[in-house]
Order: C-alpha cells, then sequence, then structure tokens
C-alpha cells in the first residue's frame, strides 16, 4: 500500500475518509504486531490508538515511493518497544507473557494461534502471525523485522513445520 502525495495531504488536513481507509487495511496487522509484543489486549488496543496518533503525527515523514504500510508497522513496532522500555517490561527478542487472554470478537481464534504458536521463538512467532494470519507478503515483513527476506521465508517454514510436528503429536 502506497499513498500519494494527494492522500498525505488529505491526512495532514484530517480527512476522515482517508484516514478510515487506512484503518480498514491496516489495522488487523498493526494490532496483531503489538500483540506479539504485549501479549495483552487492553494494552495492545491502546497502543494500536497511540499508533495510528503518531501516524497521524509523523505523516509529514512519509516518502510517497516506499510502501506506506511497512512504514507504518514499523512505526507502531517501535511505538510499542518505546512504552515496554518505559515500562521496564521489554526484554530483546523475548515475548512478554502477562498471561492475559485476548478479549477480541473472536477469542476463540486468538487462542488457537496462541496455542499453536507456543513453542516458538519470538521472531517465528511474529513471523508467523504477519504471514499466515495478515497475509502480509515476505517482503514487507522483512522490512519491518529488517531481516532478509531468505531468512524471513526459512523462519517461516521452520516455524510451520513446528507448529505441524505439535499437532501431530496431539
Amino acid at each position: 500500500m502506497k499513498l500519494s502525495k494527494d492522500q498525505i495531504h488529505q491526512l495532514l488536513q484530517k480527512n476522515n475518509v482517508v484516514f478510515n481507509d487506512i484503518y480498514e487495511h491496516t489495522h488487523r496487522a498493526i494490532y496483531a504486531l503489538i500483540f506479539s509484543y504485549t501479549h495483552s489486549s487492553e494494552t495492545s488496543k491502546d497502543l494500536m490508538q497511540e499508533a495510528y496518533m503518531k501516524m497521524l503525527e509523523k505523516i509529514h515523514l512519509y516518502h510517497p515511493d516506499r510502501s506506506f504500510f511497512s512504514w507504518f508497522m514499523q512505526l507502531a513496532k517501535n511505538h510499542t518497544i518505546d512504552y515496554l522500555r518505559r515500562e521496564k517490561k521489554w526484554v530483546k527478542n523475548e515475548p512478554l507473557v502477562m498471561n492475559e487472554p485476548a478479549i477480541q470478537p473472536d477469542a476463540d481464534d486468538q487462542s488457537k494461534i496462541m496455542m499453536l504458536t507456543q513453542g516458538l521463538d519470538f521472531e517465528s512467532k511474529q513471523i508467523v502471525l504477519l504471514k499466515a494470519v495478515e497475509e502480509i507478503t515476505f517482503k514487507e515483513i522483512s522490512n519491518i523485522l529488517h531481516m532478509k527476506i531468505g531468512t524471513v521465508q526459512w523462519k517461516y517454514y521452520e516455524a510451520i513445520k513446528t507448529i505441524e510436528r505439535g499437532l501431530n503429536d496431539e
């Protein structure tokens, strides 16, 4: 997803139609990314709202020749990490476990996803959530996570094998 200079200008003018379109295209992926760090539905919702406000505040820094989606995902990721550092809950490359269930309209699906990805390392879990759940391309995931595309693909396929082994053991 790329934004034109006109769309950026409209966002700067607080155009709700453009904002709503962006929200509809990005909110699930933004929530999944933030939730992969916090494991808290309420905290994720709060941080997601803040990420959208921050996006509006920083939209002037976005370059129309880049993927808006990747830019925004990176902004949301950095905002979440900053929050966790401020709250002293951040451990690099380790998921934060708060033992709080996700409260979403599809809470059953959320708990299944959490169960399936439970045995994965933090990066693999993020990649699976972004690829399988949010259907983000490997290229965009590599931009968001600052990894080579080959590494992202390898980690994804290894994670899927681990999930399949876990399902076969049950």
